[in-house]
């Protein structure tokens, strides 16, 4: 079966977002540990952040399938994406607050 360019567009997409989460978060958490080897104040934020973006590029990724999927007409796929969404964040909110 040959995909439209519209499964090529999507994938690229979720490609970058994937690419550019990944790659930013690694960056903070080494820069993270060079602080904290050095001793540098700053070492305890650079590694949150670096976790954060770790833990949101994926969130991300379903926020922009979703998003795609709207923009498409496939209405059903951006529903569950929004509902993936809505889970996601009630799991850290549940989690921040316990």
């Amino acid at each position: 079966m040959a995909e439209d360019d519209g499964d090529l567009e999507l994938r690229g997409r979720l490609a970058a977002v994937l690419r550019a989460g990944s790659s930013a978060g690694g960056l903070l958490l080494a820069a993270g540990l060079a602080a904290a080897l050095s001793g540098r104040r700053q070492a305890d934020a650079l590694l949150w952040l670096g976790l954060w973006l770790g833990v949101a590029t994926p969130a991300a990724r379903v926020a922009v399938a979703g998003w795609s999927w709207w923009r498409s007409g496939e209405r059903r796929y951006a529903s569950v994406c929004a509902a993936v969404l809505v889970l996601l964040a009630a799991a850290v909110l549940v989690g921040l607050h316990s």
